[in-house]
């Protein structure tokens, strides 16, 4: 027999902006409290144009001490484009990650991360292998999406560290999500919060949702500092960060937000 769900979020809609793959587990997290879910996907992730640059970096990934991987979308790319499994073709390089979600996508494939920085985003995760290994004259491989920027990687370069910066994959709009739909639901006043868990995504929906669309009482929940900002621009004062940028911390914050 079926468990009850957890009456937690019982009776609250949520809308949920991750691309599809990527959100089942916080779907599933948040149902077992109570929740309704709106699936609103407003990015998917694509190949890079042009997949030769990391099929060359990883074919030479002898010459790398380190490989930064930071997200799953990460994970998964280099996964697609080395020709042997992900263990072999990483080979003894020292493995950095930001994320629970990427270190366990790594463990799927077999790979154990060296090193989990305390707080899941880039500027945390260079900050602390400068402080605690020695980076100057180290050369780390960042296979990274179009639109990350260049913050950590200076800050290592920096130090003395030598950064190979590859775009290995894309962030587009999704087209497929029913914005008309959400619209009506705003205007009935269905929705009680938005996740959001990228600053793509917050320019995403709001390029498809009129800010004024959102009204006052719809939480508006950001997984880290970066999507915060973002999310500060369209929505000044009305983001609830998540004291955790993984699937727990965001539902933790939307129990404290609406539980």
């Amino acid at each position: 027999m079926n468990e009850p769900p957890d009456p937690l979020l019982a009776g609250r809609c949520i809308v949920v902006t991750r691309p599809r793959d990527q959100s089942g587990q916080l779907r599933e997290q948040l149902e077992q409290l109570g929740a309704r879910i709106i699936s609103f996907p407003t990015i998917k992730i694509v190949p890079a144009r042009d997949a030769s640059l990391l099929q060359a970096a990883l074919e030479r990934i002898r010459q790398y001490d380190w490989i930064l991987l930071t997200s799953r979308n990460a994970v998964d790319t280099v996964a697609r484009t080395t020709k042997t499994d992900v263990a072999e073709a990483l080979g003894e390089v020292r493995i950095a990650v930001v994320g629970k979600a990427t270190q366990r996508r790594l463990t799927d494939l077999g790979v154990q991360a060296d090193f989990v920085p305390s707080q899941f985003n880039m500027a945390t995760l260079c900050s602390e292998l400068i402080q605690g290994t020695t980076v100057d004259g180290q050369r780390f491989l960042y296979p990274c999406s179009d639109l990350a920027d260049a913050e950590g990687p200076q800050a290592l370069r920096d130090a003395g560290a030598i950064v190979d910066v590859i775009k290995a994959y894309r962030t587009i709009p999704d087209d497929s999500a029913d914005a008309d739909a959400l619209r009506r639901s705003l205007a009935a006043d269905e929705i009680d919060a938005i996740v959001f868990a990228s600053p793509s995504a917050v320019q995403a929906f709001f390029n498809m949702i009129a800010s004024q669309s959102v009204s006052q009482h719809v939480g508006l929940i950001s997984i880290g500092p970066k999507t915060t900002q973002a999310l500060e621009k369209a929505a000044p004062g009305r983001v609830t960060e998540a004291r955790q940028a993984e699937v727990e911390g965001l539902v933790e914050t939307l129990i404290r937000v609406l539980g």
